[in-house]
């Protein structure tokens, strides 16, 4: 997309994990189930997925209507938000991977998702998994980065300086 979605490249990648965490959206659905299938397909592995006013339903349904085995999905269904969502799923996600863990995320909010888990998972490698909507947008980018030491100021997540990313930095420092 830009110099900003490049950002999240800096970040490792989850499609080789065994153990998926999807974050629940209520937009994009087909994108989210889209990336699931593309995942199963490669190899079988288990996916959690995490959201709340049915999201995690409706997700896990469209991906049973892609072919992906409704035994190999577990849901979380009371996280509202990023933190809610591994906060909430990590005693399902622990007790299917000791490791690593892979976390389909929107693109711009990869950088988030991944240092919130390292937050709460510090004792996992998580990856992301990014998917691109048609309203992703500079704008959405900006405004996640702007955030992003307002919620390490609130221990929602990791320190940003891990990916490279300084107090006070502004997108031209990175």
């Amino acid at each position: 997309m830009n110099d900003l979605s490049q950002l999240a490249d800096r970040l490792p990648r989850g499609e080789k994990r065994d153990t998926i965490l999807v974050l629940g959206s209520p937009h994009g659905g087909d994108y989210i189930t889209e990336k699931m299938a593309d995942l199963h397909s490669q190899f079988p592995r288990h996916f959690i997925i995490s959201g709340f006013n049915g999201e995690a339903e409706s997700l896990r349904d469209s991906a049973v209507r892609r072919g992906i085995s409704s035994a190999i999905i577990s849901l979380e269904t009371k996280a509202s938000n990023t933190m809610e969502n591994i906060v909430f799923s990590r005693e399902l996600i622990l007790s299917l991977t000791t490791n690593d863990l892979g976390i389909i995320v929107k693109d711009y909010a990869a950088i988030r998702a991944y240092l919130t888990a390292i937050r709460h998972l510090p004792t996992l490698s998580p990856g992301v998994i990014p998917y691109t909507l048609p309203n992703s947008s500079e704008d959405k980018f900006r405004s996640e980065f702007a955030k992003l030491y307002r919620y390490y100021d609130l221990g929602y997540i990791a320190d940003p300086t891990l990916i490279g990313i300084a107090r006070g930095d502004s997108l031209s420092d990175i």
